[in-house]
């Protein structure tokens, strides 16, 4: 809670001389990457602020190597010794049919594998059979034990001559891991192990080592079972999930994994990365030098399953819809909402298809009411997630409607960690089962691409299935159901086809040409908004894979007459698991540098012909990681009861009080955490709940967003509401992002600079100078409030009046003159900020009216953030508004004083130049000032702030009438206009208004703003004024709860955190029961 003070330090930043250091701020991901020196360990060289960030106790405490390939080179030995054998044994056996002993041979039969058995498992590829004989059977090629021992003698003449070479970095890693007290063993199948530690000097740095000779004493089985990395972790008293396994081989990795080791990392020392990460490698390097004992320790899991949410899916379709919502992925650029991939257009009311994209806008005209409205929407674009199937001989696809298709034991969870939204479920068709697992991200680090992973494994079946990918161009704006009288068709398809992921080959468009060697295995869509003229292009790819090795499916594209897709035909086996990826890219003209989008979108899907799902989500996870160091909330829970006096420090020192905290061990169940919250026990969730709403307004607005000149919706990109429209949001976010993105609040920033010309023009349209930005702003700034407004309680329109909250200027300069006292970036502020920011000063003071009468200022016809109260009972909509709103003038005279100080810092040269450029002369700025010391402020006869003046006239609501009878009274004010009543009589508020001061000012800063202006005023009054209008405030707005929280605290500071539990959990809980079902970014 550093948003007010912070504002009054480095008033005079344009002058001073910056001395934050550079290097202090960035944190160069080469410096935790870089490998280590010869006189220091991992430890020491890691820069010294990243080190901050990593826990001081490590989440593994045993470390488990293989030997060959991982500690010693002796692979390349081995290698050598394993082609001699069988290249001298295939002469002999095969004659002049002779086919040599490969690369190939040796990854796929006998690396890793105890030699015997290399020995059988090669010899039964090439169909050769053998006795097994005895291990004692003497060198030759009589029996498969005589092979054996005959590579053995070959590995040990080479071992002893030429010596042994080590890996240098693995040793190294050892060394640290040992310093910090980690367990260490060796596991190999080989029988020289010892030999090889000792030949090369290494015996010392292990605690434990199983070998082949072990494994013969004790019976143990070699990889690809666990057996060995198991009795290491036995031997070490340390289980196998708070170990981690180093392998090269893919039946080492598979050894690990099938263990339940905590990790396996596996090292690509070949070209065998995609066979590692398939085998079970949790991540696969090249080399340990990439590696230290802390970035290792944030490959390790956390077992608590704290960052996961499980969404509730199988209930009544309002709850569907919403658990859809919260499972929203997206990386700033694009979201799409979390709806299954089976979903079908037709089943909006339990499934909605939402893609939406930054500033992504249309203007449609509709008739209602026998009138012509003007609106701009947030587009719907098509969607990307289709992904259905069927087998063969059945004529229905599986959808969600469940006539064909039984769905049961289905579960779909949100990995806010890694930005990853995962499902499971169980499907029954006829008499055959399946089981279905999907993965699905929006790439953090590749903002154009979108990526499914989609498995499924038949239990009881055999036989061919057929999988529907599509992009679907006939979606519409179906989210929210008050705007289902708007125009919802936003594009048209404009282009459709089929192309080749290969490099060098073109855009084919007629898919009857036959086949080249060059498949069109990729599909792209290309449309274009109505109105707006957004070209938006999304290319697709789907391969199917089993295990490793990509299927040669047969692959056929499909064209509708709204989209496109790809058939693809394979057969499934009874116990099978296939994999079907999808990989995405999306762009538009929007963007700079992009004249054609679907140039774009096809070029960089080429760029991943290559790739997969895994190769591409690393560096997803990587930022993800970057983010949560920068971004993540600790909260330390205390044991012990508080009395009143002492609870001042328990936020203050990150302290809640003594109630209980969630299990370690268990994940988040949004079901659970509703009913937690409606007991009253939310701080057993506070940790998670902080951490997804941080999440999700990354996922809005982040380093992705800068360049694209759009800037944060009400709901952020989760849906239609609200029309994506940009409002004052900023202000609740910017304080937030400032000290962890800077560069997302600069281009929020940026945003409203870009729309100064049609702020002026607002203002102009008045008859005021300066600037005057819309309450809704969308792609062009202009204002976009609509001017008539859905009841639905009575299901009727009636006229919008809330274009008259003025305020949002206050907002805007708020937010330029926190990014000037909190970034300190000087150049910005001479840039971009002075501008805007005296321009709406200059608006303000042409407002302010002085009163001969009272010798004060006054500003009218404007609203407070209050909505409930447009203008005065019986008053004519053409004279809306009010008088002297208490926020509104307050903050205008603050902001006023802010203005002057930015002019007074100025180099003389620059504010000559300023002042020239926006017509600023003595005459106005000597008004400012007068303003600052003679603005009207309205108390009541107890000195209350009068939320505006007349206020203490209204009517006093019969609040105990109204809650008995409608319960949730949120919005009193649809509910007063359905009994052709208005909340204009009454003293009552939506959310936050006058209190709404307290939370952007110091107690010190309001007080003296005030006494500027000639009133006195005490912490008591400010107290006194805050409950007044708190026991009159409906909360309309959850906005409200943190405003009230903030204000409270320094009065009550037990009722003020019960405030912020019930604020900070109202998103996730939906706490309005929004039936638009979308996210509102206010809990952040």
């Amino acid at each position: 809670t550093t948003h007010a003070s912070t504002l009054t330090k480095n008033d005079n930043m344009l002058d001073s001389k910056d001395t934050r250091s550079p290097k202090a701020e960035k944190t160069d991901e080469k410096s935790v990457l870089s490998s280590r020196s010869s006189s220091g360990n991992h430890f020491t060289q890691i820069n010294p602020n990243i080190r901050k960030t990593y826990p001081d106790k490590l989440r593994y405490k045993a470390a488990v190597f293989d030997l060959d390939g991982v500690v010693t080179k002796t692979a390349l030995v081995h290698k050598a010794a394993w082609k001699t054998l069988f290249d001298n044994f295939l002469k002999e056996k095969e004659g002049s049919n002779f086919k040599e002993f490969s690369d190939s041979d040796y990854l796929k039969y006998v690396d890793g594998l105890p030699r015997y058995d290399g020995v059988t498992t090669f010899l039964k590829s090439r169909n050769i059979s053998l006795p097994k004989g005895d291990p004692k059977d003497q060198p030759g090629n009589s029996t498969i034990c005589a092979l054996g021992n005959q590579k053995d003698t070959l590995f040990m003449t080479t071992l002893h001559k030429d010596g042994v070479q080590q890996y240098d970095s693995t040793v190294e890693l050892l060394k640290d891991l040992r310093s910090m007290g980690v367990k260490t063993a060796v596991a190999s199948s080989s029988r020289n192990c010892q030999e090889v530690l000792r030949v090369a000097g290494l015996e010392y740095l292990f605690d434990v080592r199983v070998d082949g000779t072990v494994m013969d004493a004790l019976g143990l089985k070699g990889k690809p079972e666990p057996d060995i990395f198991l009795k290491c972790c036995e031997l070490l008293e340390i289980s196998a999930s708070k170990s981690i396994v180093f392998e090269d081989a893919v039946s080492g990795v598979a050894a690990g994994h099938k263990g339940n080791f905590g990790a396996v990392i596996g090292l690509d020392r070949g070209d065998n990365r995609e066979g590692l990460l398939h085998g079970g490698a949790d991540v696969v390097v090249q080399d340990l030098d990439c590696l230290n004992i802390w970035l290792i320790n944030d490959l390790f899991p956390d077992l608590s399953n704290e960052w996961t949410l499980v969404l509730d899916i199988n209930e009544k379709p309002v709850q569907k819809r919403l658990s859809e919502c919260l499972s929203t992925v997206g990386n700033g650029y694009w979201a799409t909402l979390g709806a299954p991939e089976e979903t079908l257009p037709g089943h909006e009311d339990e499934h909605y298809q939402g893609t939406y994209v930054a500033g992504g806008y249309n203007r449609v005209k509709t008739q209602i009411d026998g009138k012509i409205i003007e609106t701009e929407e947030f587009v719907n674009f098509p969607n990307w997630t289709g992904l259905t199937w069927k087998p063969d001989d059945s004529d229905n696809w599986f959808d969600r409607s469940g006539k064909f298709f039984e769905i049961s034991e289905e579960e779909q969870r949100i990995n806010i960690k890694e930005g990853l939204l995962s499902r499971r479920a169980k499907i029954r068709h006829q008499d055959r089962q399946f089981k279905i697992n999907s993965q699905r991200c929006i790439h953090l680090t590749k903002p154009h691409l979108g990526m499914i992973k989609y498995s499924i494994t038949s239990e009881n079946w055999t036989g061919p299935v057929t999988f529907r990918s599509t992009l679907d161009g006939s979606i519409l704006n179906k989210g929210t159901s008050r705007y289902k009288e708007i125009t919802n068709k936003h594009w048209d398809v404009l282009e459709k086809g089929a192309f080749a992921s290969l490099d060098g080959d073109e855009v084919l468009k007629n898919v009857d040409e036959p086949e080249s060697q060059n498949p069109k295995d990729c599909m792209y869509l290309t449309c274009i908004t109505k109105e707006s003229k957004i070209l938006i292009c999304l290319a697709g790819r789907t391969r199917v894979y089993k295990g490793i090795e990509q299927i040669d499916a047969k692959l056929e594209f499909v064209e509708f007459e709204e989209g496109c897709a790809q058939d693809i035909s394979f057969e499934i086996r009874q116990g099978q698991t296939v994999v079907i990826e999808k990989l995405v890219t999306l762009y538009s003209n929007r963007e700079r540098g992009i004249l054609n989008p679907q140039f774009g979108s096809i070029t960089e899907m080429k760029r991943y012909h290559l790739d997969r799902f895994y190769s591409l989500f690393t560096s997803h996870q990587l930022r993800w990681k970057s983010i949560w160091r920068r971004a993540n909330v600790e909260i330390e829970f205390d044991r012990t009861p508080h009395k009143e006096s002492d609870s001042a420090d328990i936020i203050e020192n990150k302290h809640v009080e003594a109630e209980a905290e969630k299990p370690p061990s268990m994940a988040h169940f949004h079901s659970e955490l509703t009913r937690n919250f409606n007991n009253g026990d939310t701080c057993v969730d506070l940790p998670f709940i902080l951490r997804y709403n941080i999440f999700q307004l990354v996922q809005s607005i982040n380093f992705n967003t800068v360049g694209l000149d759009a800037s944060l919706p009400a709901r952020g990109l989760h849906g239609e509401s609200y029309r994506g429209h940009i409002f004052w949001d900023e202000i609740f976010v910017s304080n937030v992002m400032l000290t962890k993105l800077p560069e997302a609040v600069r281009s929020m920033l940026l945003y409203r600079y870009n729309r100064l010309g049609a702020a002026r023009d607002i203002a102009q349209e008045m008859g005021m100078r300066g600037a005057c930005y819309p309450w809704q702003s969308g792609s062009s700034g202009r204002e976009e409030t609509s001017r008539i407004h859905f009841n639905s309680i009575s299901k009727e329109w009636y006229p919008d009046l809330s274009w008259h909250q003025r305020h949002v200027n206050i907002a805007i300069f708020y937010n330029f003159w926190a990014y000037h006292c909190i970034a300190g970036d000087k150049k910005f502020t001479l840039q971009y900020g002075l501008e805007v920011m005296l321009e709406i000063a200059k608006f303000w003071s042409d407002m302010c009216l002085f009163n001969q009468s009272t010798g004060r200022y006054e500003i009218h016809h404007v609203m407070g953030p209050d909505e409930f109260h447009e203008k005065y009972p019986d008053a004519d909509a053409k004279d809306a508004g009010l008088r002297n709103n208490a926020y509104t003038n307050i903050m205008v005279a603050w902001l006023l004083d802010k203005a002057l100080r930015l002019l007074e810092d100025l180099p003389e040269t620059r504010r000559a130049e300023i002042c020239s450029l926006l017509q600023l002369d003595e005459e106005t700025t000597k008004k400012w000032k007068h303003v600052t010391e003679k603005m009207t402020v309205v108390f009541h006869q107890d000195l209350v702030i009068s939320q505006f003046e007349g206020y203490d006239q209204l009517k006093e609501l019969d609040w105990d009438k109204y809650r008995a009878k409608y319960g949730n009274i949120g919005r009193i004010d649809l509910i007063l206009r359905s009994e052709n009543d208005c909340s204009d009589n009454y003293k009552l508020a939506k959310q936050a208004d006058t209190v709404m001061i307290f939370y952007l000012l110091t107690h010190d800063d309001f007080l003296g703003t005030l006494k500027k202006m000639g009133y006195a005023y005490s912490l008591e009054l400010i107290h006194k004024t805050i409950r007044y209008y708190y026991e009159r405030c409906t909360h309309g707005s959850t906005l409200s709860f943190v405003v009230y929280s903030y204000a409270l605290y320094p009065f009550a500071k037990e009722e003020a955190w019960d405030l912020y539990k019930r604020f900070v959990a109202s998103d996730i809980v939906d706490i309005q029961v929004d039936l638009q079902l979308e996210f509102i970014l206010k809990s952040t």
